[in-house]
């Protein structure tokens, strides 16, 4: 095993240890949700259920402006360290055909172009044919968040729940770690308020580490296409079966479907051929495809 399919190894556990880190995070964040949430809701006195009804809904849009901003920085942030691990990857590859100054720079400045494009289109959603941005997308899910614990109070409190009795609800509901009773759950909300936080967070991280792969084999003139790698967590059958194993010409490879941990892999030219073929390009032989590689990015990138 050569040191760039060591990298590939490498980059997929740092991926998946990165998908973990933010699982967690993201349940510590609906976690200390919870426990403000339902502190302030057992400690509200007014004289009447509507103004108390009232005040919870300023208190939970309070915290819902504050999710939102937790949930954009983290994702933020990792969608941007899910691209510079799939670069790391390619970048060995490069490493590992020259040791031309010249070009490794230009390899080097390519691979950091793709990956500054590639979080910036995820993150302002022209990745995606909707074209909403993550901003908008977290919000349209803090705000069923906001929604649905709207309800659930409600609910109970037409049952006439006490301010104690519903507090202990609102953690039930909102503690990801805590399960909240069926009967509780009214037509419309969701059973678990954290899951598409998570679920628009592992699909992002996926997302910007195929998009880096995809762009940086359209950029790699040795590149023959994208393995198709099957997820070891892929739950059940579905179309990812169907791929397995397929190498696809970057311009064609399929968008993993939300919630998706299957991954592309670059197959390229292998390293003592292409070391080889530069060699012998940089020593005057011809070669179309080289040469059409330079004028496309030389003035771009020296």
């Amino acid at each position: 095993m050569n040191l760039y399919q060591q990298r590939i190894l490498e980059g997929r556990r740092k991926f998946l240890k990165l998908n973990k880190q933010q699982e967690k995070e993201l349940l510590r964040i609906y976690q200390e949700l919870a426990k403000q949430l339902s502190k302030d809701v057992s400690i509200c006195k007014t004289s009447s259920s509507k103004q108390y009804l009232s005040e919870m809904k300023e208190t939970v849009q309070y915290y819902m402006s504050e999710l939102n901003t937790k949930l954009s920085k983290t994702i933020k942030h990792n969608i941007k360290a899910s691209s510079e691990i799939a670069s790391s990857t390619s970048l060995v590859y490069y490493e590992s055909i020259t040791d031309d100054i010249k070009l490794r720079s230009m390899f080097n400045k390519s691979i950091i172009k793709t990956s500054s494009s590639t979080v910036k289109k995820l993150i302002q959603g022209s990745y995606y044919e909707d074209g909403k941005t993550l901003n908008r997308r977290i919000w349209n899910i803090t705000k069923k968040n906001a929604k649905d614990i709207d309800t659930l109070i409600k609910v109970n409190i037409s049952k006439g729940a006490n301010a104690r009795e519903l507090a202990k609800q609102v953690d039930k509901y909102v503690n990801p770690l805590k399960r909240t009773k069926a009967k509780t759950i009214v037509s419309g909300m969701n059973s678990k308020v954290s899951y598409q936080a998570q679920r628009l967070a592992r699909t992002s991280i996926t997302h910007s580490f195929a998009e880096t792969t995809i762009e940086n084999a359209k950029n790699n003139p040795f590149n023959i296409g994208l393995k198709w790698n099957l997820s070891s967590s892929h739950p059940r059958h579905d179309i990812c079966d169907s791929y397995v194993g397929k190498v696809f010409q970057p311009e064609d490879a399929p968008l993993q479907h939300p919630n998706c941990l299957c991954y592309f892999t670059e197959e390229n030219v292998p390293i003592e051929d292409a070391i080889k073929e530069l060699k012998a390009w940089s020593n005057g032989k011809a070669n179309n495809r080289l040469d059409k590689w330079l004028e496309e990015y030389e003035e771009e990138f020296i």
